[in-house]
């Protein structure tokens, strides 16, 4: 029981919520839409959770809020109502003489203004206005704080294990719970029945316990002493007895039994009890008690009690039940209620149009020329609903519970004949949507219009006007009518074959005015409307129109028209070669009862003159060499056909000599992709055709496709056709296998660049490398532009950096020639570089290459000057001062070789070869040196230059040296060519004394 009243509470807080949302925003269709779908979401099997509740709480504050300032905005202008129906009544006195577009105009603008005057009455009278949305608003904020002791409250219930709902004691249900136990505890007054249900209950049952406790003394006394025996002749007797001797000695008795007693309870174990007095007392207690729960005379004390409880329980689990229903019934009403009825415009002025149809069937030169041939009175409007549950309801009409009528009197909202309501009907797809077909065969003139529901009975919960659409009611003048044909533009047609001039999609087209020339020609003024299709405006041509069709020309005689269907066939023993024309005339019917004789437009040629050809049956062909696979190729392709089979379609065409008088029309077929070669987006326009007068299957440049081509070929002298296929399969040539195995530039794993020196003497040094010396196979692949490989169908091989391109890095793209000078700064591991074969801009085959320098070359070597045990020693001179102040050049102690046969010095360069000498050898490789002190005890007495090495002595003026030093400097070398290794050269200095 807990489960389903927390239940029903969480249900009436949320449609509480919800109801308040929806009627506080019944202007907003989508909004109302979302929130009928919530309602409709609560059935007995799909709980509603409470964050959905709060959210829409929230939602309905935020919307509301919003209402309410664009309303405090509207009502600030104390003329506001006073405009508004000066406005309108000038609209209508506008609306009485418009005709046309500004009737429509005039329609639409009076709509919007009702719908401006109706919410700002609304709000002067404060219905639903201001205030209402302050109080709203004000009880939405109380709804959010209930809804959050409801939502606390149920996680303490579940966090219980659902067996606590104590914490909704202290919500909005829980003081309402309370408070009907405390009513039905009340007791004030002598009117018994003006008491509280519990207090009536305990108040009858101790009196009939009383009552039936002295009927039951009576007969107990009248069955043991007699039947003069009375309660007062008893009691009477036991005085008597009871102030015996015998009886005063056993009072005595009692007394001594009455002090055991009260000397009992002053003792710990009889605490419970002050004196012998609390011990009768509690008997009497419980004996009253017991007498007030009207104990049956058979059965167990405890067999009575559990009856008593279960009867307790069934009459408040009665009554909560009783609360249920009656809330539940007062959720369904809500539910039931009508929200909101928003018109769906069917086009961007919001006008619905009931119009006349004219069409000028005389000829006297004024209006009477004109009789009417339709009257579209009867209209489908679309209104969207909320809640979805009304519909149902609605489109009973008449039989079902609502007043239901169209409102056109912009002030009183007064229903008259005008505007009648034929139908309502649901609409397939959109449960929201009913469609009212509205008759305004009596209006005459243009209106503003809402439509009104209203509750039949007694009790109004339902009173909803929606809003207002322009009601447009005016004449439309059909002065022409044609047939357009979708296969007005077909200019063959073969023997047997036809054409369709009433084909899917052909329509009537009507060139309609709205206005007569006021000068009473008869004529129509004014420019055409810019509908031209009957269905846009709503109107069905079945009975209005009809069309017949003929075929005219010199080759008339070659074809047959039927004048009923349209189709146009070519007869089979028709003459080649003859054209026709086909027409088509539209007729008005005549009104009945007004007129005689349908009105006929003018006839419609059409522009395509229909030549008779005969299409031979198709045939399939093949390429002359059907093995050879076909490529792509740069340029276009004419491929040759089988010959025999050429010959073939020559006899076929008229035994024509040649191709050179045919015409060709490719017909794209359905795109066929292969796995392993996928169409291009738009297909390639691959087809046959006449080449010096032959046949050929002509492949236009850079096309790649699988699938069928097909083509009609007309020898344009004969009028003959013949359709030819064939399947092709154009590939991309397939994917190189890259070999790399040259072992002058190939390791197996990398490409290594050559030493290149240039000038006499060296005045730059590079690295190198022709790429294509990589691949074995490259000539096999590429090809010599002649023989079928990838150059001669144009395509390229083409290399490229991968990454960004590192200063000094030089490579042509074409001819894979790669250069490095020493301003190279990229990684001393060297770079990569991408080789593509490509046809166009595709891709078939690339191959990645790590590419390193031959360092052996580039870099040469570094090393100690000496070949002794002591070669990375120097001894720094302490001799004298002057020798101790020149200092020590540690570069003498090491040398920088290139790597030629016979190895000649870089570095330094007072010793450099001749080679090098007077060029800075050093500086053409891109090479340089650093010294740095390896950290030691005594390097505080030195001093070095970091660029050239020299090492001196910081105080070399003293006389005495303290002790003999050690120091070590570390040269290190860099090269743009990779990584040479560092040396360090170990100085000593001996004490000296001057």
């Amino acid at each position: 029981m807990k489960k389903n009243f927390v239940r029903v509470m969480l249900f009436g807080a949320l449609t509480l919520t919800v109801s308040t949302v929806v009627t506080s925003c019944k202007d907003y269709d989508d909004d109302i839409k979302g929130l009928q779908e919530q309602v409709d979401k609560i059935t007995s099997t799909s709980p509603v959770s409470t964050e959905d509740m709060k959210n829409a709480v929230e939602k309905a504050k935020q919307d509301l809020q919003t209402q309410l300032n664009d309303l405090s905005a509207l009502v600030e202008n104390p003329d506001g109502e006073k405009t508004l129906k000066e406005k309108i009544a000038a609209l209508e006195q506008a609306l009485a003489d418009a005709t046309g577009d500004k009737a429509k105009d005039l329609a639409t603008r009076l709509a919007d203004l009702q719908n401006q005057l109706t919410t700002l009455q609304k709000i002067l009278k404060g219905e639903d206005g201001v205030s209402g949305l302050e109080k709203k608003i004000e009880e939405l904020e109380n709804v959010k704080t209930v809804l959050s002791e409801l939502i606390a409250a149920e996680q303490a219930y579940i966090t219980s294990g659902k067996k606590d709902a104590s914490a909704y004691e202290s919500t909005s249900f829980g003081a309402y719970v309370n408070q009907a136990i405390i009513n039905a505890l009340q007791h004030e007054g002598d009117d018994t029945s003006k008491w509280g249900k519990i207090a009536q209950y305990v108040t009858e049952a101790v009196q009939k316990g009383i009552s039936t406790e002295l009927s039951g003394i009576n007969n107990y006394l009248t069955a043991q002493y007699g039947v003069k025996t009375t309660l007062e002749t008893f009691v009477k007797d036991v005085y008597e007895k009871l102030f015996s001797e015998e009886a005063i000695g056993k009072q005595t008795q009692l007394d001594n039994l009455l002090d055991a007693i009260n000397a009992y309870v002053s003792t710990e174990e009889g605490a419970d009890y002050k004196s012998y007095a609390d011990i009768i007392k509690q008997i009497d207690d419980t004996k009253k008690q017991l007498a007030a729960l009207e104990l049956p005379a058979t059965g167990t004390f405890s067999q009575a009690v559990k009856d008593i409880i279960k009867s307790e329980s069934e009459q408040v689990g009665g009554v909560i039940k009783n609360l249920e229903s009656r809330l539940d019934a007062e959720i369904k009403a809500i539910k039931g209620m009508i929200q909101s009825i928003v018109y769906i415009p069917e086009s961007a002025d919001r006008t619905v149009n009931f119009n006349t149809f004219y069409v000028k069937y005389g000829a006297v030169g004024n209006a009477d020329d004109w009789s009417p041939v339709l009257n579209a009175n009867e209209v489908k409007v679309n209104f969207r609903v909320s809640p979805q549950s009304a519909v149902a309801e609605l489109i009973k009409g008449e039989e079902g519970k609502y007043l239901i009528a169209a409102d056109y009197h912009q002030l009183t909202r007064a229903t008259g004949t005008h505007f009648t309501i034929k139908k309502i009907e649901a609409v397939t797809g959109e449960p929201n949507v009913i469609a009212v077909t509205l008759d305004a065969s009596t209006a005459d003139k243009s209106y503003a219009v809402a439509l009104t529901v209203k509750d039949k009975g007694e009790t109004t919960l339902n009173d909803i006007t929606s809003d207002y659409f322009a009601a447009v009611k005016e004449n439309m003048y059909i002065k022409e009518v044609e047939w357009v044909s979708v296969n007005a533009a077909a200019n063959e047609v073969a023997k047997n074959a036809s054409i369709d001039y009433k084909a899917t999609g052909s329509y009537y087209k009507m060139t309609v005015y709205s206005i007569l020339n006021n000068n009473g020609s008869g004529n129509v003024d004014g420019e055409p409307s810019a509908k031209t299709k009957p269905e846009e405006f709503g109107i069905s041509v079945d009975n209005l129109f009809s069309v017949t069709f003929d075929v005219t020309g010199g080759g008339a005689a070659s074809f047959t028209m039927n004048e009923t269907t349209g189709v146009l066939t070519g007869n089979a023993g028709g003459t080649l070669g003859h054209q026709c024309q086909a027409t088509s005339t539209v007729k008005a019917k005549a009104p009945a009862g007004v007129l005689t004789g349908d009105k006929s437009f003018t006839p419609n040629t059409y522009s395509g003159t229909v030549t008779l050809i005969d299409i031979q049956d198709p045939t399939t062909i093949e390429l002359a060499d059907p093995s050879t696979p076909l490529v792509w190729h740069k340029t276009i392709q004419r491929l040759a056909l089988n010959t025999e089979k050429v010959n073939e379609i020559k006899t076929a065409l008229g035994s024509i000599a040649n191709f050179s008088g045919c015409n060709f029309e490719r017909i794209a077929p359905a795109d066929v992709a292969s796995a392993s070669n996928t169409p291009v987006a738009e297909t390639p326009d691959i087809k046959f055709n006449e080449n010096s007068g032959n046949l050929v299957l002509e492949v236009p440049a850079g096309a790649t496709y699988t699938g069928t081509v097909t083509t009609k070929i007309t020898n344009t002298t004969g009028h003959i056709s013949i359709v030819l296929s064939t399947d092709v399969d154009i590939k991309y040539p397939a994917e190189a296998d890259f070999t790399l195995a040259n072992s002058n530039a190939w390791d197996g794993a990398k490409a290594i660049l050559n030493l290149v020196e240039a000038g006499d003497p060296i005045t730059a040094v590079t690295a190198e490398r022709d790429l294509k010396e990589l691949f074995t196979n490259y000539e096999d692949f590429v090809g010599n532009g002649s023989d079928g490989k990838l150059t001669s169908l144009g395509g390229k091989f083409e290399f490229s950096v991968v990454g960004d391109v590192p200063t000094g890095v030089d490579l042509d793209a074409a001819t894979g020639a790669l250069s490095v000078d020493k301003t190279y700064n990229g990684a001393a591991a060297g770079f990569s570089v991408k080789v593509e074969a490509k046809c166009g801009e595709k891709v078939i085959s690339t191959k990645t290459i790590p590419v390193v320098f031959n360092t052996a070359k580039m870099n040469g070597t570094f090393d100690y000057k000496g070949t002794d045990e002591g070669k990375d020693k120097l001894a720094f001179n302490v001799s004298s001062a002057a020798t101790r102040e020149e200092g020590v050049e540690v570069s003498k102690a090491l040398v920088w070789k290139d790597a030629s046969t016979t190895p000649r010095q870089l570095w330094p360069s007072d010793g450099a070869s001749a080679a090098y000498n007077n060029s800075s050898g050093a500086t053409i490789f891109g090479f340089t040196v650093a010294f740095e002190l390896v950290a030691g005890e005594d390097n505080g007495s030195f001093d070095l230059n970091p660029t050239t090495g020299k090492l001196t002595l910081t105080r070399p003026t003293d006389t005495q040296g303290t002790k003999a030093m050690t120091v070590k400097v570390k040269a290190i070398p860099t090269s743009p060519w990779g990584t040479v290794e560092p040396r360090v050269v170990t100085v000593t200095v001996a004490e000296w004394v001057d």
